[in-house]
């Protein structure tokens, strides 16, 4: 049988450990019709879309309360994307931009987000599948890419 000090000297090891950890969320494959594209075509026909988002926040001892305002919530996050995929844009890097911002000014605990938005078919003659860009924010820096689907990927840009 433990004593009550070796037990909450386990309990105090074990929330220390928790600060050291990283709890990620993600909403993925969130699938959107919307009208973004720089082709006066995909504004009026528009064209399918799908979102994943993963945010990234250090674990805290909090989490061992088990209550979601402890947290942040894949629904906030998927509203977020929901909200913002609304509003036209040309360009989907401004989009992906757009979420990723909001995400940051909602949440300053946020230390890295990951946006990629996926074009499901994309206006191109002898592209068969889709387009992609991806955002990667980590304090103190921003990676910017776009992708295609045979997985090459071109920075952008890389901002501090």
């Amino acid at each position: 049988m433990q004593s009550s000090k070796v037990v909450a000297t386990n309990v105090a090891l074990t929330r220390s450990l928790y600060k050291m950890q990283t709890l990620s969320i993600s909403v993925e494959n969130a699938h959107f019709y919307a009208y973004h594209g720089v082709f006066e075509q995909e504004q009026v026909v528009g064209n399918e879309f799908v979102v994943s988002v993963t945010v990234s926040l250090p674990a805290s001892d909090e989490l061992l309360n088990d209550e979601l305002s402890d947290t942040i919530s894949y629904v906030d996050i998927y509203d977020i994307i929901s909200e913002v995929m609304k509003t036209p844009s040309k360009l989907i890097e401004n989009v992906g931009y757009k979420i990723m911002h909001t995400i940051r000014s909602r949440w300053d605990s946020v230390e890295k987000i990951s946006v990629k938005i996926e074009k499901i078919a994309p206006p191109i003659p002898k592209i068969e599948g889709k387009t992609a860009i991806l955002l990667e924010f980590q304090k103190n820096s921003a990676k910017y890419l776009v992708s295609s689907k045979k997985g090459r990927n071109f920075a952008l840009a890389n901002r501090k």
